[in-house]
């Protein structure tokens, strides 16, 4: 349903009972559909973070603003400087790429944060099943 019919999806999620379970179903839209404007439907800001940081794994940077997190903050705006300087690269602008170079830190550019998972954020296990996906 996420994939052919997301916003149907989300509507399925909202009419699950649990915060818990209606977050790991938005995340699981987020992800089948790689839409991260869906990890904005999530409650609890650290599962929030994880979602938008599995897309900033994935190279979209333009999310950083939108993470609460101070440490996963900067470690995306890493992220977005390092493709900032491959750019210049690119276009042959040497000039640019060191001026870039010299806000670079590799401490966090290589700090690789841990996404959260379900059990560390909500203290239990999913209990979601395909069955609380089904549409109505």
């Amino acid at each position: 349903q996420a994939k052919e019919n997301p916003n149907t999806a989300i509507q399925t999620c909202k009419g699950l009972n649990k915060i818990e379970q209606r977050d790991a179903c938005v995340e699981i839209i987020a992800e089948v559909t790689n839409e991260y404007k869906y990890c904005s439907g999530i409650t609890a800001i650290d599962y929030r973070d994880g979602c938008y940081l599995a897309f900033v794994i994935k190279g979209e940077t333009t999310i950083c603003t939108q993470i609460n997190n101070t440490q996963s903050q900067a470690y995306c705006k890493q992220i977005a400087l390092v493709k900032a300087m491959e750019d210049a690269y690119k276009r042959g602008d040497q000039a640019e790429v060191l001026r870039l170079s010299q806000q670079f830190e590799p401490k966090i550019y290589n700090s690789n944060p841990n996404l959260p998972s379900y059990t560390e954020i909500y203290g239990q296990e999913s209990t979601l099943t395909l069955d609380d996906l089904k549409a109505p």
